[in-house]
């Protein structure tokens, strides 16, 4: 007996970051070198890292720069404001595909010691996933001192060979892939089943959009 094989990302997938989070690490970069002024939320401008030249042009666009944010970014992330959350139906959803005796992965670009530190969070959601892949910790090993302007290139790769070595392992019939980029769907590679593509709360080229990992789990039922 085959079965469906989900794939899911983490953050803005099955948890959401605190809106406010990329906004209060940039304002403490440019605190850090005495810019003195507010900074415009980061949702105002779209893009990914670049946008902290956008934001805040005094700083410019560099690995030094990059490296001190995500340093702020690591740094908040421990405080209980703006810790992820998961989303309202991460959990209902995780629970209907072990019901279902299919299985949940999650392969995301964060470093594992973070990953594990946010699922920690919540044994529940914890017990429902399968396994858990990082593309982050498997570029730093291949590509030490890497710049980290150049990750983005590379991080699709990686996580479309992490997807494809987990469904390698196992005897599926059809694979989800659940992400809010299109970076996250594995791309390039083709699994020989067939393969639906959700982005959550996100505009992008999939089969659906939707607003809930809820969604993506009852969207997939309906339609076996």
């Amino acid at each position: 007996m085959t079965k469906t094989l989900f794939s899911w990302d983490l953050n803005g997938t099955l948890f959401a970051e605190p809106a406010t989070l990329n906004t209060a690490a940039l304002q403490a970069v440019m605190d850090n070198h005495g810019i003195k002024r507010a900074v415009a939320g980061w949702e105002t401008v779209s893009g990914g890292w670049d946008r902290i030249g956008i934001l805040a042009p005094e700083l410019g666009y560099n690995k030094e720069v990059v490296m001190e944010f995500q340093a702020h970014r690591e740094r908040l992330l421990k405080l209980p404001e703006y810790r992820p959350a998961p989303f309202a139906g991460t959990k209902e959803a995780l629970r209907r595909v072990k019901e279902n005796r299919d299985d949940n992965i999650l392969v995301s670009t964060v470093i594992g010691k973070d990953i594990y530190d946010i699922l920690n969070q919540d044994p529940e959601i914890r017990s429902r996933i399968d396994a858990v892949y990082s593309a982050g910790d498997e570029l730093f090993k291949d590509h030490p001192g890497r710049d980290p302007l150049t990750f983005s290139t590379l991080l699709p790769e990686y996580k479309a060979r992490l997807i494809d070595g987990h469904f390698r392992k196992g005897q599926y019939g059809r694979v989800v892939l659940a992400g809010n980029k299109n970076r996250d769907f594995a791309l390039g590679v083709e699994f020989g089943v067939p393969t639906t593509t959700f982005l959550i709360r996100a505009q992008g080229k999939a089969d659906f959009i939707v607003q809930d990992p809820l969604d993506v789990v009852k969207t997939v039922y309906a339609s076996a």
